[in-house]
């Protein structure tokens, strides 16, 4: 992996993100997404719709946009209550790999095998 240094002074990392998020809004957004229940009927997600993707270096920094399965989708059903998945419920692992791998893994960003 690539040291945090070199990475972050990267200029073209935030652009490779925006890039990519518009990507996946493209993919993404306005899809519906089944709610779930955990078996024992605490936990309770209503079926909605995909509102926003959301960028992993929101959260944890620059360091972590070239990783697929830390990208999120956030969910709103009706009822308002929203809630979040990961991007793989909506494209395939294989189809998140191909995106992350053309615009990140040139970086040196460790896919996380």
């Amino acid at each position: 992996m690539v040291c945090r240094q070199s990475f972050a002074e990267r200029p073209d990392v935030k652009v490779r993100e925006i890039v990519v998020k518009q990507l996946l809004e493209g993919l993404c957004l306005g899809h519906t997404v089944e709610g779930l229940t955990c078996s024992c009927g605490a936990i309770h997600l209503e079926d909605g719709t995909v509102t926003e993707v959301v960028s992993p270096g929101d959260k944890y920094g620059v360091y972590q946009v070239g990783l697929w399965y830390l990208w999120k989708l956030r969910i709103t059903p009706e009822s308002g209550k929203r809630w979040s998945t990961g991007i793989s419920d909506i494209i395939s692992q294989e189809q998140a790999e191909s995106i992350f791998a053309h615009y990140f893994y040139d970086l040196g960003i460790d896919k996380g095998d």
